[in-house]
């Protein structure tokens, strides 16, 4: 596992937490869900501790749910934000299969 700082895996925690407590039948609520979930995976990606080998893993890990961010960000529809969130929960995890 690539090791990373201890705030980056304290955002993880608290993004995952956010997905998996998440409840809205509003729209701009998942849209701006999809905003913060971005915003904190762009904090991560763009810290300045990451390079060289860990810089690319972060970066292809967070390439692997961009479309999911930007398509939450961007729904109309309950049930597409709905997959997305679902998606989101999903891929999330998988950082602590990588990570630590």
């Amino acid at each position: 596992k690539y090791k990373t700082k201890k705030e980056s895996m304290e955002q993880i925690s608290a993004v995952i937490t956010k997905l998996n407590t998440y409840e809205s039948s509003n729209i701009a609520d998942y849209n701006q869900l999809g905003k913060d979930v971005f915003n904190e995976a762009k904090k991560i990606m763009l810290e300045d501790a990451y390079t060289g080998e860990l810089f690319d893993h972060i970066h292809n890990f967070f390439f692997g749910i961009e479309n999911n961010m930007h398509t939450l960000i961007a729904t109309k529809s309950e049930d597409d934000a709905k997959l997305q969130v679902t998606a989101l929960k999903t891929k999330f995890k998988d950082f602590y299969t990588y990570f630590e």
